[in-house]
């Protein structure tokens, strides 16, 4: 069997000769980068529903200030449309946590048990996390993961005497209802009075911060070895291009028994490699979300320089 590194065009091109060590290196990596990106790309996808989310909130609260109120019937609409945002995000966090052991895999079993360890303990910490996941089954199984809808404004007092009128808009889960449905889980409404309405949207941040949590810290466990990936294919696509045409499209790594035949091939596009290291790169900001938030308020200094 001969191993080599080949471009998989039409018309003939040249094989640079790979050992039978360095074709499993490769070989390795590449399928190291496919569980990393598959890793980083179901995570990416939390973030994204999340961010949605909470645009919404942001966008519904502009519009009740600046439109006239709706009828009773807009307000259900409302409230559909951000059960639908809710759902979308229970459903890819859902995902993340259950397919994320599967993409660890590759990495052995010890990796695969300390997700699994992290994500318990994030469960036994935060009565938000415990909630969000039955949440999560009631809404796929039983029925809607909102009940109501609450627009407000109240005067806000400034410390050099003047008062802004502040607008929000916030959506919640009544414990009663909840709590008239026998398989809704029992050990968790036990942590909440039984006439308590939970604003969802706190509930919502502690939940994405501890699955951003558990995502840095096996992320920085696999660090090295993604390293070690992505230097390796690098390193291959730079002598391909390096000793041929200089190209770097089509590139892969191959295996056949003659010199004039190709049984098997795998490209290694760089892209791929790019847009792991964005995700990479992007999704890293998820913590302290309970005491971080986005407003467009007008502060002091930035109404001084407004004045003329």
């Amino acid at each position: 069997m001969k191993y080599f590194l080949w471009k998989a065009v039409l018309g003939p091109t040249p094989r640079l000769p790979l050992s039978l060590r360095e074709y499993r290196a490769l070989d390795h990596a590449w399928q190291t980068i496919q569980a990393l990106l598959s890793f980083e790309e179901e995570f990416d996808a939390v973030l994204q529903n999340y961010i949605e989310l909470e645009l919404a909130f942001l966008n519904t609260a502009m519009r009740s200030m600046v439109l006239s109120p709706a009828s009773l019937v807009e307000f259900r609409k409302i409230r559909l449309t951000f059960a639908r945002y809710l759902s979308n995000l229970l459903s890819s966090c859902r995902s993340y946590l259950d397919h994320a052991p599967h993409d660890l895999q590759l990495f052995g079993e010890p990796i695969s048990m300390r997700f699994k360890e992290i994500r318990k303990a994030a469960y036994d910490s935060e009565f938000a996390y415990r909630f969000m996941e039955a949440l999560r089954n009631y809404a796929q199984h039983r029925g809607s993961p909102l009940h109501g809808m609450t627009f407000n404004s109240r005067r806000v007092e400034r410390a050099e005497g003047t008062a802004n009128l502040q607008y929000s808009v916030w959506a919640s889960v009544s414990v009663v209802r909840l709590r008239a449905d026998p398989k809704f889980k029992r050990t968790i409404l036990r942590e909440v009075p039984d006439d308590e309405t939970i604003d969802i949207l706190p509930m919502c941040r502690i939940y994405i911060e501890k699955i951003g949590e558990l995502h840095s810290k096996i992320r920085e466990e696999l660090g090295s070895q993604a390293t070690d990936a992505t230097s390796l294919i690098r390193s291959s696509i730079d002598r391909y291009a390096s000793e041929t045409d200089g190209s770097r499209i089509g590139i892969t790594f191959a295996r056949s028994k003659s010199d004039e035949t190709v049984d098997d091939y795998q490209a290694i596009p760089e892209d791929v490699l790019e847009l792991y290291e964005s995700l990479v790169s992007r999704n890293r900001q998820v913590v302290n979300l309970r005491r971080r938030f986005v407003s467009n308020e007008l502060l002091v200094e930035r109404a001084l320089r407004t004045q003329t």
